[in-house]
């Protein structure tokens, strides 16, 4: 069973729902070297299909609208997961130059020695 959460600040209400990923942002997120490495992902598949339907399809993916408890990040939180339980999922969240980089907690430096790019935003 899912319980699904609202909350509400003082400045804006948000869902803490998941949503489904749209196309583009499949192949956004499929367009990601490090993905298209972890899924063996090829650039373009013998039968046409495109590096982001080739992720949806291997791949369960949820669309956050995430925004902080407390200080900290918010904004768009993609979560992916390999259809075999392999390991924990992969979190991208958003930069404020507007890429896709790696939840900051996956770097196994963070927080003391990190300076990767997606602890430095």
């Amino acid at each position: 069973m899912v319980v699904v959460h609202s909350r509400t600040t003082t400045s804006m209400s948000t869902s803490t729902a998941p949503r489904a990923l749209r196309a583009e942002e499949w192949e956004e997120i499929a367009a990601l070297d490090f993905v298209r490495d972890a899924w063996g992902l090829e650039a373009a598949a013998t039968d046409g299909r495109t590096g982001g339907q080739q992720l949806s399809e291997a791949t369960y993916g949820a669309h956050f609208d995430f925004v902080s408890g407390g200080p900290g990040f918010s904004g768009d939180l993609y979560s992916l997961h390999d259809d075999a339980m392999g390991g924990p999922p992969l979190v991208l969240i958003r930069t404020r130059e507007g890429g896709l980089v790696t939840a900051p907690y996956h770097c196994p430096r963070w927080p003391r020695e990190c300076d990767c790019v997606a602890c430095a935003t």
